[in-house]
C-alpha cells in the first residue's frame, strides 16, 4: 500500500478545513496543532463521524469484500440531513464484483455525497470505474520532508524516512515499529552485515501469513536493503 495518500489526505484535509475555519489537525489523535481539540475531527479520526464513511479491507483478509461494499451502499440509501464523504481506502482492494457493485453508486451518487476512492495502483481498477473519477495525484515525499512531518531527527525518524518510499504514513508506523524493535533491528542488521543471509530467508517465509505479517515482513526486507 502507498501510503503516502494518507499525507495527501492531510494536505486536502487541511485545505477544505482552512475554509471552514478549522485548525490544520493532526489526524492521528484528531487534535488541532495549535492544542485545541477540534470536535469534527475528532471523532473523525475515530471513525464516529456521522457524515464520513470510510470503507477498507478489514486487517486480516486479502480484500475488501462485497458484503462491506453493500453494506455501504445500503446505508448511502437513506436520506443524509447534510453533506457527507465516503472514503473508499485501497480502493484497489475491491475485487471485479465489488467494484461492479459500487459503480452504479458512483455514476448516480445520492445527492449531496462526495465519493472519494483512493489507491497507489489506479490502473487496478476497472476502467468504467476511472473513466467516472476525477483524479487527483499526491507524489511521493522527499525524506526531508517525512522528516519534518514526523518532527523527529533521531536514528529511528532517518531509518523509517528512508524506507517508507515517500510516505509519510508509512514512516509514522515504521518509526514506532523500529521504537519496538529496537535491539531486532540492530542485531538483524549486524547479521546481514556480517554476510548472514538467514534473515532474508526468515523475512521471506512470514510473507505467507497474514496481511499483518507480510507487511512485517516487507519492512524486514526494506531493513536488510539498507544494511546491504
Amino acid at each position: 500500500r502507498d501510503e503516502s495518500a494518507l499525507e495527501g489526505r492531510r494536505r486536502l484535509c487541511g485545505q477544505e478545513n482552512s475554509r471552514r475555519g478549522c485548525a490544520a489537525h493532526d489526524a492521528r489523535r484528531g487534535r488541532a496543532e495549535t492544542g485545541d481539540a477540534c470536535a469534527s475531527c475528532g471523532r473523525a479520526a475515530r471513525g464516529t463521524h456521522p457524515a464520513l464513511k470510510v470503507l477498507k479491507r478489514e486487517e486480516d483478509k486479502r480484500d475488501i469484500a462485497i458484503e462491506q461494499v453493500r453494506e455501504t451502499i445500503r446505508e448511502l440509501s437513506f436520506a443524509s440531513p447534510g453533506p457527507r464523504v465516503v472514503l473508499v481506502d485501497e480502493a484497489e482492494r475491491m475485487n471485479e464484483e465489488s467494484m461492479n457493485a459500487f459503480l452504479k453508486t458512483l455514476e448516480e451518487a445520492p445527492g449531496r455525497t462526495t465519493l472519494v476512492l483512493v489507491t497507489s495502483s489506479a490502473s487496478s481498477l476497472l476502467p468504467t470505474i476511472r473513466s467516472r473519477c476525477q483524479t487527483i495525484l499526491f507524489h511521493a515525499l522527499t525524506e526531508e520532508e517525512i522528516l519534518r512531518v514526523l518532527k523527529s531527527d533521531t536514528p529511528e525518524a532517518r531509518t523509517a524516512a528512508a524506507i517508507a518510499d515517500g510516505s509519510a504514513g508509512r514512516a509514522l508506523e515504521l518509526v514506532e515499529d523500529l521504537k519496538e524493535w529496537g535491539p531486532e533491528s540492530a542485531e538483524l542488521l549486524s547479521r546481514v552485515a556480517s554476510g548472514d543471509l538467514n534473515p532474508i530467508i526468515e523475512a521471506l517465509t512470514r510473507i505467507r501469513d497474514t496481511g499483518k505479517s507480510r507487511a512485517r515482513a516487507q519492512r524486514i526486507l526494506q531493513l536488510i536493503a539498507i544494511a546491504i
